[in-house]
C-alpha cells in the first residue's frame, strides 16, 4: 500500500512538471497592449509622412523661367523672369495666369489663362481641352484665342515652407477641325514668392 501511494505521488509530481513545461507563456492584457502599440509606432515611423497640399497652400505668385518655348515646331529659347499667378477657384480647383509675354523676335505676344484646374492632394494636376486658354495677339491681325490641348504640372513643397511650380502647356489651333494653323508648347519652373 505504501508502495502504490508513493508511486501515485511520484506520478502526480511528474505529470504536473510536464503540464507546466508544455504551457505557452501568454502575456497579460497590459503587456499585449504595449507590444501592439510599439509595433504600430515602428510601422508608422517606417512609412514616409505624406503631406496634403491644398489650394490655399499654393495660391500666390511664382517667379521663374519658361525654360522651353516651342512654336510651330521650332525651339525659341528661354524666357526669363516670368510670373505665373495662382488664384483660388474653389477649395479643390485653382486658376493659372501668365500675363502676355514676347518670345524672341516674335511680332506679337502670348498670354495664358486657365481656370478651374483640379489640384490633387499630392500637389499634381492635369487638364485638357481648356477653351480659349492661350491668347495670341499679333499686330494687324489682332487677338486670337486657342485652346490649351493639354497641361500637366505639380506644386512641390520646399524646405523654406514655400512651393515650387512646374508646368508644361501645349496648345494647338485648327481651322475646319483638321488644318493646324498654330502650335505651341511652353514649360515653366518657378518659386512661390514670399508674402503670397
Amino acid at each position: 500500500m505504501k508502495y502504490s501511494f508513493l508511486r501515485m505521488i511520484a506520478f502526480t509530481a511528474i505529470a504536473g512538471v510536464a503540464f507546466v513545461g508544455c504551457q505557452k507563456e501568454e502575456p497579460n492584457s497590459a503587456e499585449a497592449g504595449l507590444v501592439a502599440n510599439s509595433q504600430a509606432a515602428v510601422q508608422q515611423n517606417a512609412e514616409p509622412q505624406r503631406t496634403t497640399i491644398t489650394v490655399d497652400n499654393v495660391v500666390g505668385e511664382y517667379k521663374g523661367t519658361l525654360d522651353k518655348v516651342v512654336m510651330r515646331g521650332k525651339d525659341r529659347g528661354k524666357v526669363l523672369n516670368q510670373i505665373f499667378t495662382v488664384s483660388k477657384y474653389n477649395n479643390s480647383k485653382f486658376n493659372l495666369h501668365l500675363p502676355a509675354f514676347k518670345v524672341g523676335e516674335m511680332p506679337g505676344t502670348i498670354e495664358i489663362k486657365a481656370n478651374g484646374i483640379k489640384l490633387n492632394s499630392d500637389g499634381t494636376f492635369k487638364a485638357s481641352n481648356i477653351s480659349n486658354g492661350v491668347l495670341l495677339t499679333v499686330p494687324v491681325i489682332g487677338l486670337n484665342r486657342y485652346p490649351i490641348t493639354s497641361m500637366e504640372g505639380s506644386f512641390t513643397p520646399t524646405n523654406d515652407g514655400r512651393y515650387k511650380l512646374q508646368v508644361g502647356i501645349h496648345s494647338e489651333g485648327k481651322i475646319f477641325f483638321y488644318i493646324t494653323i498654330f502650335t505651341a508648347y511652353v514649360h515653366f519652373e518657378g518659386d512661390q514668392q514670399l508674402g503670397n
